[in-house]
């Protein structure tokens, strides 16, 4: 595949399709910023794109371990359930740590992040 196809969120909702949720754990320093431009950027209908990361001003979501997470509000889930579409997550939290703060569609949320 040439490099644009490997980058396209088409190519990897297509990839997920079992996965309700897509998320990308932002790992500051690894690219991950390019990702998530790249994801944020996608012009399909059948995926939407959620940043749970806050303003550049506040950025300690990583540090933080997901403490600021509230899982009701959006029902991710609901959400995907809804329109039909996968929900592509961009935060800065460890899988660790949503599993230790609550996070309640491990079972529905496939995961990924760069390595470099």
């Amino acid at each position: 595949a040439n490099q644009s196809a490997r980058r396209s969120p088409l190519v990897w909702e297509a990839q997920l399709a079992q996965c309700s949720i897509i998320w990308f754990i932002h790992i500051p320093k690894t690219g991950g910023s390019t990702v998530r431009d790249v994801l944020k950027n996608t012009t399909s209908n059948r995926v939407f794109f959620y940043d749970l990361n806050p303003s550049k001003s506040n950025r300690h979501v990583y540090v933080g371990h997901g403490s600021r997470h509230n899982w009701h509000q959006p029902d991710l889930l609901a959400l995907a359930q809804r329109d039909g579409r996968k929900i592509i997550v961009d935060a800065e939290t460890p899988l660790a740590d949503l599993k230790h703060r609550g996070y309640p569609w491990l079972d529905k949320t496939c995961f990924f992040f760069p390595l470099r």
